[in-house]
Parts: structure tokens; sequence; C-alpha cells
């Protein structure tokens, strides 16, 4: 098993997982739980054997609390690709129900996906309720909203991982990319955020700050560690752009440094072959309008297997479309279109280039 499966695809050496042994520590005391020892095993058999029709639950669900968002950034699909889905929020009632049903068998749940998740008035109640199950929560937001009743609102809820994107440590580069936020305004929230932390001596959320390396930033990488430094932040990770593959803009966001630039991105000559993609045997999405999607990189919604404002999410999980597409991954991932036009060669694994714990 991948370690990185189980560290959200973060880089890891024995530095880091020293650095985050607090957030192992209860990921390690949830694998601890007979329920999810049992979904583990099962995952791997069905992993290594590719069945078609599983007998695990998902280890990892993404859920997506708001399709909506406060910024119109140069880079993100929302922004490059028009946007086909209605924009709105998952209500808590579906949210709690679908937690009801899988929740046992749950690691992890990353609320985020292609919206801003602090637009949802209901997201604190969403983490409490994972928490109160022992699920570790990750959320991941662009920072403008972070103020301080939302942070100490997060705090109480019990999460566990935060991570705040910011693409510029000056205001000019910043603003080249987040459109109308200010860098100086996220920064603000960001220090009150760490600052609350201290003061509450708490362990958790890990803070951590995500730099996406592009064209016109990445002359600033080496100023980046030393900023989230500054901020008070738990870790600071330099992430690798991600766009579809054949995207006829990349030229105005690619960085020149090749150790910058995702496999699929990279002249070599050669076309990369696309390895097995095991993110439809252990992960699910969840849009906020309930409709399943088998990966975040679905940003059209072209691999739609149901909507669990219908059926039941542990039904949808194996149902005809969902055993159709594995059996269509397993014979042959490049005919589908979600997986030969994602830029990543097998999962999201390779996204992250360094990190760094404070």
């Amino acid at each position: 098993m991948d370690i990185k499966k189980f560290s959200f695809n973060r880089p890891l050496g024995l530095r880091d997982i020293w650095g985050l042994r607090a957030i192992f520590s209860i990921i390690f005391t949830r694998l601890c739980r007979p329920k999810i020892i049992i979904n583990l095993l099962l995952f791997l058999y069905n992993g290594i054997f590719k069945c078609e029709k599983v007998s695990n639950m998902p280890l990892y669900l993404m859920l997506e609390p708001s399709s909506r968002c406060n910024l119109k950034c140069k880079m993100c699909w929302r922004t490059l690709y028009k946007f086909n889905r209605p924009e709105g929020d998952m209500p808590y009632a579906e949210f709690k129900e679908i937690i009801d049903k899988i929740g046992d068998c749950l690691i992890f749940v990353g609320l985020w996906n292609y919206g801003e998740p602090l637009l949802n008035p209901e997201l604190n109640k969403m983490i409490a309720y994972c928490s109160k199950k022992g699920i570790v929560t990750v959320l991941s937001t662009n920072g403008t909203l972070l103020d301080r009743a939302k942070s100490l609102d997060l705090f109480a809820a019990g999460l566990k991982y935060l991570i705040i994107c910011v693409d510029g440590v000056t205001e000019e580069v910043y603003q080249e990319y987040r459109n109308t936020a200010k860098l100086a305004e996220v920064e603000n929230n960001v220090r009150q955020v760490c600052d609350l932390k201290k003061e509450k001596r708490s362990k958790f959320p890990v803070i951590e700050l995500q730099f996406i390396v592009m064209k016109g930033n990445e002359h600033q990488v080496d100023e980046f560690f030393p900023l989230a430094y500054s901020w008070g932040l738990d870790r600071a990770v330099l992430k690798k752009v991600s766009m579809l593959k054949d995207i006829k803009l990349a030229d105005d966001f690619l960085p020149r440094n090749g150790n910058y630039l995702l496999d699929c991105y990279k002249n070599t000559g050669k076309s990369i072959p696309k390895g097995f993609c095991d993110i439809p045997w252990q992960t699910m999405v969840v849009n906020s309008d309930g409709w399943v999607v088998p990966c975040c990189s679905d940003y059209f919604s072209l691999e739609k297997t149901g909507n669990v404002f219908v059926d039941s999410i542990d039904k949808i999980w194996n149902n005809n479309n969902y055993i159709k597409l594995r059996s269509r991954m397993k014979n042959d991932i490049n005919p589908l279109g979600v997986c030969n036009n994602c830029p990543h060669h097998s999962g999201h694994t390779g996204s992250f280039i360094s990190a760094r714990n404070f």
C-alpha cells in the first residue's frame, strides 16, 4: 500500500512523518478500528485482482460542500472551462445521510472540489459530524473567507487538516492569478488562524500553505518557504499545476523549469502510457448536486454513476455504472474521455514537488 494514499498524496520523508506525527497518530487510531481494517483488507484484495464488483467501501470520500466560488482565479478549471452543472451548496441533511451509510468504513473525508467550501453555511456541522464518528476531515480553501469567526468554528468542529492556497508571495504576482483577492487580507487570515491554534495549544488542525508553481510565479519558489514560516504555518507545500492534458493555453501557465511539471506536460518526444489507476476502487467523489463521479478530475461529470439524492450511496458504489467503469478501466483506460484527458499518470501521485514542516 502506497503511504501517499493515506497522506493526501503529499511528499513524505522520515522528517515529514515526525513533523506530522499528530495527524499520523489519529490516522493510526482510525486504522485500528475493526471495520476499517476489514475494509482496507478488502480494498487490497479487490485492487490487486481488479474486481469489477467490489466488496470494500471507499476508503476516502471527497464531498463538495459548495460548487459556488467567490473568486475567478485565472488558472482554475472553472475559469478555463465552462462550468456545466448548477451552482449550489450540499444540504447538511444529505451529507449526514451519506456519512451514516458509509462513514464507518472511511478513513478520510475531503471537503472541497470545484467551489469554495467556506461558502456553505452548514460546513461546520458537516465537520463536527465527521469528528463525532472519528473520521479525519481535510479542508482546502482559498483563505479569503477565513475570518476569526469561521476559524473558531473550524476549531470547535474538530477539523484535522486545513489547506490554504496562495500562489504568489507578492501582491502583484498573487493577484495575477487570484484576480480580485488581496494577498494582504489572506495573510491576515492565515496569521490569525495560526495564532488561534497557538492560543488554544491545539494540535489540530494541521495548517498547510500550498503554492501551485506556474510560469508567472516560479521565480518566487525560493521565497515561499520563508514566507510560510513567517506566517506561522505548520507545513508548506509546492504543487505542480494541473490542467486538462489538451489545454490550448498551456504556454500561459506551465513553468519553464521541468522539475515543476507533471510528466504529461514534458516534451520528451514520446507519450507516457497511463498506469493502472485504483481511484474507482478506493475513492468516491460526490458533487454538491448529489451526482457521483469517480474522480475529482472528472470536471465535466462525464462518468456520472448515480445521484445520492435519489439512490443510496452504498448501492451506487456497486451499481451497473460503477461496475462498467471499473471494467473499462481495467481493460483499457485510454479510451475513457475523463482518463485520457487526465494530466496524471496514475491517480494523483506525483502532483507535489516538495514540502517543509516548521
